[in-house]
């Protein structure tokens, strides 16, 4: 799905080194699902590949939003 984006986005003009991605550590998932995509960053990478954008950068850092809920 990311390389699809990616695609859309330079198909507009974007250039590909424009191209930032944030796989929104912290962001609407709880502790281990975040953990768990830290583990598979080299996953989330893998996906890029199609859009040729195997070494766009990626932005990895938590939310600072507080989850109250247990």
């Amino acid at each position: 799905m990311l390389h699809l984006q990616a695609e859309t986005a330079i198909a507009a003009g974007i250039m590909p080194w424009q191209i930032w991605f944030d796989p929104g550590i912290g962001f609407a998932k709880t502790g281990s699902q975040s953990l768990e995509l830290i583990r598979n960053l080299p996953k989330v990478r893998a996906q890029l590949q199609g859009a040729c954008l195997t070494h766009a950068p990626m932005l990895v850092g938590p939310s600072r939003k507080v989850n109250n809920k247990s």
